[in-house]
């Protein structure tokens, strides 16, 4: 049970990452871009996660984790600042 809520966790991971890289209202520049590819790339390691990795997986895993959440906080709070902006402009008076 803990295996596919594991999977489920990370695939829904690497469906945010990718929506995060190819959102157009927040630009993630070439430093956001390079931490969320490496991020979804990672939960897609762990997802399919092969037999060979052993015991560097389960650590590989806990390394990741601690930097995804580091880099989903900023990339949030970021997306939130660029979206309160956008949605502030938008209703506007002309």
């Amino acid at each position: 049970m803990i295996e596919l809520i594991n999977k489920m966790a990370n695939a829904i991971l690497f469906l945010f990452c990718v929506w995060a890289v190819l959102e157009k209202r927040c630009e993630t520049y070439v430093m956001g871009t390079l931490v969320l590819s490496l991020v979804a790339i990672s939960a897609l390691m762990n997802v399919i996660r092969p037999e060979s990795f052993g015991l560097l997986a389960t650590h590989f895993e806990v390394i990741v984790n601690v930097v995804v959440a580091l880099a989903v906080s900023w990339y949030w709070l970021r997306w939130r600042k660029v979206h309160r902006t956008c949605t502030k402009d938008s209703h506007a008076p002309d």
